[in-house]
């Protein structure tokens, strides 16, 4: 796994942790890199909207498939079901974008760390 360098806090980790990732990709397609720059940015985005800083984001591809973890300080758990945002809402799809696009994703707790992870097949 690589790491973004340093524990973040504030919205300024959601773009740095987006075009950090585009540049851990090289050498993978487009489509996916723009699945795995989208699902960074959504659960980066969930992590600074519902959670405690500080938060890591990791990064890690293999020949079959390119994981994303985001770690953050939140009590509570992820939701086990999903209920998606109604047409009129402007916000909510974070994570219903992540089910999407993901092809396998979950949630893992070490210590006082939440971890929201997705796992997307690698198309080289």
């Amino acid at each position: 796994m690589h790491w973004l360098p340093n524990a973040h806090t504030g919205y300024d980790v959601v773009p740095e942790a987006r075009h950090w990732a585009e540049r851990e990709l090289t050498g993978c397609s487009e489509r996916h890199r723009e699945r795995v720059t989208l699902i960074a940015s959504e659960l980066m985005t969930n992590a600074v909207m519902h959670a405690r800083g500080p938060f890591r984001f990791g990064i890690d591809t293999t020949s079959r498939c390119t994981r994303v973890e985001v770690w953050d300080h939140s009590p509570e758990s992820a939701p086990e079901t999903l209920v998606g945002p109604s047409d009129r809402d402007v916000g909510g799809w974070g994570l219903a974008i992540v089910h999407r696009y993901s092809d396998r994703w979950g949630t893992s707790r070490r210590g006082r760390w939440k971890c929201i992870w997705s796992e997307i097949a690698t198309d080289r």
